[in-house]
């Protein structure tokens, strides 16, 4: 019984910090398995508990923490450092992301998509902050943006960097073999189904690999005050050594 119990406070714990419905389900699991122990010692109180019947809640719990968490659309600014030291188990995270917290005035989402195995994964953060604080945002990685380009008019979550700036930011060391990509969430920078003008991408590594593309990038709108950090599959400045 005990064994049930701390399974399912540690599934309590993670729900609350991290979000994760892959809790939710481990507690239920937990949660009716110590119901049925419970009601079985009230019927025989003098029979020995069986220790094969922890096997099915431990198997369902570790199976599910098999797999990489998926976050779409989290809002809750406190739980971030969880998620991402969470997300950070199965998947490196960003190493160029800088502290934002402060920053939030509202519209915060954390948005993260593992890779998996063909499948190019993303990490962003996006939120609204008062304009002057965007406006020193753009100053400070325009200074180290290897481009810079408004974002397109097009609503596709995942838009396509020049490929004819790919041989001025191949961090990599790679030789550009397509192009390359990055995230952005749609919701947020269309709303009218354009994004507001003076809406700026600044791409701070890409990866031109028509496999496996990739985009280290930061949109902000300096007026608006919104801002986006954003990393879609590989890059060297998001993962290199």
């Amino acid at each position: 019984m005990i064994i049930l119990v701390i399974l399912l406070l540690a599934n309590a714990a993670g729900l609350i910090l991290t979000g994760s419905l892959r809790f939710l389900i481990g507690a239920a699991v937990c949660a009716g398995f110590l119901a049925a122990y419970l009601a079985g010692r009230r019927k025989k109180p003098k029979e020995k508990p069986n220790a094969l019947a922890l096997l099915p809640p431990l198997c369902i719990c570790g199976f599910m923490m098999l797999f990489a968490p998926i976050y779409k659309q989290s809002r809750q600014l406190w739980r971030y450092p969880f998620q991402r030291a969470f997300h950070g188990i199965y998947n490196s995270t960003p190493k160029w992301f800088p502290e934002f917290s402060g920053d939030v005035r509202s519209d915060y989402v954390f948005d993260a998509i593992p890779s998996i195995m063909q499948g190019t994964g993303h990490y962003s953060v996006r939120f609204v902050t008062a304009p002057e604080r965007a406006a020193e945002i753009e100053a400070q990685f325009s200074a180290q943006a290897l481009y810079t380009m408004p974002l397109a008019e097009g609503m596709l979550s995942c838009q396509t960097i020049p490929e004819s700036a790919g041989n001025s930011y191949a961090a990599s060391g790679e030789e550009w073999s397509g192009a390359a990509m990055f995230y952005c969430d749609e919701k947020f920078w269309y709303p009218e189904g354009k994004p507001a003008d003076g809406t700026m991408v600044l791409c701070l590594d890409a990866r031109g690999d028509w496999n496996h593309p990739g985009g280290s990038v930061v949109i902000v709108n300096s007026r608006t005050g919104a801002v986006e950090y954003s990393q879609f599959g590989w890059t060297q400045l998001a993962y290199g050594e």
